[in-house]
C-alpha cells in the first residue's frame, strides 16, 4: 500500500524536486495539491493520475483523504499550516526554514507537545552521503582540534522563484546551521554575522566544545556549495556534485571528482545530493508508517530558527557576538 500524501505549495520546489521524488519513491503517492495560483496547482496535478487540485490548504484537508502532508509554501506560512496539520492529526513535513523568526514557534511547540503531533523538517543535506560519512568521522574527533569553513551560493536567476525570494539568511543559512549541528552532533552556542551587501552574509558560528565554523551564504549568478573540515592531522572537503571527502583539495581531488562524474553519467546515476529529496520522502514515509518521532524533527527546525535570529541580531549590531 502506498502512502497518500498531500502537498501544499506548488512553486519551484514542488516542480523541480518533489514531483521527481514522488515519481521515484514507490511507497509514496501524491493524491492532492493546493496552491492559490490555479496555473501552478494545475501544472503539478495534471501529470498525476487521480491527483486533486485545491485553491487552499483548508479545502485540501476538508475534501482529500491524506495520511501525511508536505508544506512547501513561503516561510511565513509554515507555522500556521503546520499547526493546521497537527490539529488534524496528520504528520507533516515542513520545508526549511520552520519560520522566519522565533515569534510564532512557541505556539507550534506547545501544540505538538500537547497533541503528540509529528513534524519533520526538510533539511535535505542530511541525506548527502559525504555528510553522513563526515558525521561518523567527527564522532571520533576531539573538539579542540577541529574547525570548519562552509560556503553556499544560489543562482537566483536560474531559480526563478514563483513567490519571490527573501534573503540568503532565511533561504540558505538554515542548511548550513543544520549541517553543522548534524555533522558535529553539537548545539550552536554563539553567532557573529555581517552583511557584505543585501545578498551576501558571512558568519562565525561557535558550537559546544569550542568548534568554530566560518560560513558564507549568497545569492548570485552561480550555484555552488562546499564545506571544509580541518582536524589536527587531516582535512575533509564536501562539494556539490562530489561523493568524496578526501583529498580535500588540489589537482588530484579535481581529477577524481571529474572521473566520478563521468562514471555516474555513463551509468545513468546521480550524486546523492541530487537524490536527497527522494531519500527525504522515503524517510518521511517510514516515520509516518511506524508512528515514530521524525528526524530531523521540530527541535532541529527550532534550533536553526533560533540561530538565524541570533545572526540577524549580530548583523544589526555590526558583527557583535550573540549568545543563544
Amino acid at each position: 500500500m502506498t502512502l497518500p500524501i498531500g502537498l501544499i505549495g506548488c512553486g519551484r520546489a514542488a516542480e523541480r524536486y518533489y514531483l521527481p521524488a514522488f515519481a521515484r519513491v514507490a511507497e509514496a503517492r501524491l493524491v492532492a495539491v493546493a496552491d492559490p495560483l490555479a496555473e501552478r496547482r494545475d501544472l503539478i496535478a495534471s501529470g498525476l493520475a487521480g491527483c486533486m487540485a485545491f485553491p487552499s490548504a483548508e479545502a485540501l484537508l476538508e475534501k482529500a483523504r491524506v495520511a501525511a502532508l508536505i508544506v512547501a509554501t513561503p516561510p511565513a506560512t509554515h507555522i500556521p499550516l503546520a499547526m493546521r496539520a497537527v490539529r488534524a492529526g496528520i504528520p507533516v513535513l515542513v520545508e526549511k526554514p520552520l519560520a522566519p523568526s522565533m515569534a510564532e514557534v512557541p505556539e507550534l511547540e506547545a501544540l505538538v507537545a500537547s497533541s503528540r503531533g509529528s513534524v519533520m523538517l526538510g533539511f535535505t543535506r542530511r541525506y548527502w552521503t559525504p555528510v553522513r560519512e563526515l558525521r561518523r568521522i567527527m564522532g571520533t574527533q576531539t573538539s579542540d582540534d577541529v574547525s570548519a569553513q562552509l560556503v553556499i551560493a544560489s543562482n537566483v536567476r536560474a531559480w526563478s522563484a514563483i513567490s519571490g525570494l527573501s534573503d540568503p539568511l532565511e533561504d540558505l543559512v538554515p542548511h548550513q546551521l543544520d549541517l553543522l549541528r548534524y555533522v558535529f552532533d553539537r548545539e550552536i552556542l554563539a553567532v557573529r554575522a555581517r552583511w557584505h551587501d543585501p545578498h551576501t552574509i558571512s558568519m562565525q558560528v561557535t558550537l559546544v566544545g569550542g568548534i568554530v565554523a566560518d560560513c558564507r551564504a549568497a545569492f548570485g549568478t552561480v550555484s555552488l556549495e562546499s564545506a571544509i573540515v580541518r582536524g589536527r592531522s587531516r582535512a575533509y572537503a564536501m562539494r556539490a556534485g562530489s561523493e568524496r571527502l578526501r583529498p580535500a583539495d588540489g589537482a588530484v581531488r579535481s581529477l577524481l571528482d571529474l572521473g566520478d562524474r563521468v562514471r555516474r553519467r555513463l551509468r545513468g546515476r546521480q550524486a546523492s545530493m541530487h537524490g536527497s529529496f527522494e531519500q527525504q520522502l522515503a524517510s518521511f514515509c517510514r516515520f509516518v508508517r511506524a508512528g515514530a518521532a521524525p528526524e530531523p524533527g521540530l527541535a532541529d527546525g527550532i534550533a536553526a530558527v533560533r540561530a538565524v535570529d541570533a545572526a540577524r541580531q549580530s548583523a544589526d549590531r555590526d558583527g557583535k557576538e550573540v549568545v543563544l
